[in-house]
């Protein structure tokens, strides 16, 4: 069984203090953009004023180390994402047919990131 690399503890205890608000970020990044860029996760962070583990702004290779120290992010980012694709669906019929396509498509490039 391969060894997992060490992580600090307080590194780690960083990134699950932020799981919320990342999910969130990455959630509204999908609803808006209709694909996964950590580019405009970190521009979101920024203008939020959320400050990066130094303490300040964020940067696309921050925020993917971040991300990898939250197990099965990626899993609620989808099921959160088909929670509110659903919600939405219930209100519009028209709104379910319309991004069902791009959605699954966003899935899988959210999904080819974590590997």
């Amino acid at each position: 069984m391969p060894k997992k690399p060490y992580v600090k503890k307080s590194v780690r205890a960083f990134a699950e203090t932020l799981r919320p608000i990342l999910l969130e970020v990455a959630v509204v990044s999908f609803t808006i953009s209709r694909e996964f860029s950590v580019s405009r996760m970190v521009a979101r962070l920024n203008d939020m004023g959320i400050t990066g583990p130094s303490g300040g702004k964020w940067h696309p290779a921050m925020l993917a180390r971040v991300i990898s120290r939250l197990p099965g992010f990626a899993a609620e980012v989808s099921v959160e994402k088909k929670k509110r694709r659903d919600e939405q669906a219930k209100q519009n019929p028209a709104f379910s047919k319309h991004l069902s396509a791009s959605l699954i498509d966003a899935d899988a490039a959210f999904d080819g990131m974590n590997k």
